[in-house]
């Protein structure tokens, strides 16, 4: 009975393994750019993504993989930034992709966030600096009201 249960434990574990292999750029150049695309979008990570753009930069999957990279990049940096208030992931995001598909939900995303900020402060500073850092911001009407208010 042990046997088995020790043979079933190597199997099970073999399986994960399988499933889940550390996906490096140099993992993934030894399998073929198709293979490695199939892996990558299996795994769904940023740093997968990156390794297979590392192995494969001129793979005819690349524009598929960016646009992955981009997506889980975005949804990544925008969980932190709700959890945290804090705007850098979502700043970096929009270095990182200047043009990325989620530019402007990460804008907006900012935008909200530090008209929140400001507000929670309830200073004419933080009010007026929002209003200077986002003159077009959704929230610049209420803040100018606010801001004669105080």
């Amino acid at each position: 009975m042990k046997i088995v249960i020790f043979m079933c434990l190597v199997f099970l574990s073999a399986a994960l393994f399988a499933q889940n292999p550390e996906l490096s750029p140099e993992y993934l150049s030894g399998l073929g750019d198709k293979k490695s695309y199939k892996l990558v979008l299996k795994d769904n990570s940023i740093e997968h993504c990156e390794s297979f753009l590392e192995a494969y930069p001129k793979s005819k999957y690349k524009k598929k993989v960016n646009l992955l990279y981009d997506k889980l990049s975005y949804i990544a940096a925008y969980d932190k930034a709700t959890k945290t208030f804090e705007l850098n992931e979502l700043t970096a995001y929009l270095e990182k992709f200047p043009n990325g598909i989620y530019k402007s939900k990460a804008e907006e995303t900012i935008d909200i966030m530090s008209w929140q900020k400001a507000k929670a402060k309830n200073t004419s500073e933080a009010i007026q600096e929002y209003i200077d850092k986002f003159p077009q911001g959704r929230a610049v009407p209420l803040a100018k009201k606010l801001l004669e208010g105080l």
